[in-house]
């Protein structure tokens, strides 16, 4: 009997030692902003990400790095859990603070930064180039998607877009798709439609404030587009029925500026 309440004493004592050592290495807090966004980076992959409350918006920026906006400023404090591909779970605490005390958190000793992308510094050089496209908007409850040009260098594409807010609502981006699509779609017939992936996307992509724009910059492998389709532009809004679908035709896509 004694031997027995040995042993028991024993697996509770090492049971509260794993779980006060859990809760050190792995409970977090941080501050959240409407108008600014709190980047938190980790020492490995981002696998798994469970949002507490929809108040606040999430989004992975590379692969270890986590991009956190509040959704309102009524936002009341919740959580975030996030594993990792080194096996470990994060409870992470967030509340609202209009001027968060720190942009940048790194949970990890070994949580690093990734380099540039290769082509981010190409995009910048787009970000400067002149528009040459005109009137290529899609327009919806007072959001706007703009297509403002084409751009090419070696093997990769570049379109700069224009997403404009102007109600009093912000709009959270919950989705963002490019395909290849046929023009038009025969009764009863299914559509056919290429996937594109965008090599590398600059500008923020969680969303879009009230009364506020962005320009995004997209690097796709470089493409044509057939006569009987078109490239498209499709964001969907999180939570909401705003979405925004844009075509370019092969035409405008064959306008694409050497730089």
């Amino acid at each position: 009997m004694r031997n027995r309440m040995r042993v028991c004493g024993l697996v509770i004592g090492m049971l509260c030692c794993f779980e006060s050592i859990g809760q050190s290495d792995s409970l977090l807090r941080i501050e959240v902003a409407v108008q600014k966004t709190t980047s938190v980076v980790f020492g490995s992959a981002i696998v798994s990400i469970d949002r507490g409350s929809t108040s606040i918006i999430v989004q992975k920026s590379t692969e270890n790095i986590l991009k956190v906006k509040a959704a309102a400023d009524s936002l009341v404090e919740t959580n975030l859990t996030v594993v990792t591909a080194a096996g470990k779970l994060y409870s992470i605490l967030v509340r609202y603070n209009s001027n968060p005390a720190n942009l940048s958190v790194y949970v990890d000793h070994e949580a690093t930064v990734p380099a540039k992308h290769v082509l981010a510094p190409v995009c910048e050089d787009v970000l400067k180039q002149k528009a040459n496209l005109v009137g290529l908007t899609f327009t919806a409850s007072k959001m706007s998607l703009r297509l403002l040009g084409w751009y090419v260098r070696g093997a990769n594409m570049f379109c700069k877009l224009k997403i404009e807010n102007r109600s009093q609502i912000g709009y959270d981006i919950d989705q963002l798709h490019f395909y290849i699509r046929d023009n038009s779609v025969v009764k009863r017939t299914a559509l056919q439609e290429i996937i594109l992936r965008s090599t590398h996307l600059e500008g923020d992509t969680i969303t879009i404030a009230a009364h506020s724009s962005r320009v995004w910059i997209v690097a796709l492998d470089k493409f044509t587009v057939p006569d009987d389709k078109h490239f498209a532009i499709e964001i969907l809004e999180r939570n909401g029925g705003r979405h925004l679908y844009l075509k370019s035709y092969n035409r405008q896509v064959m306008l694409a500026k050497e730089f």
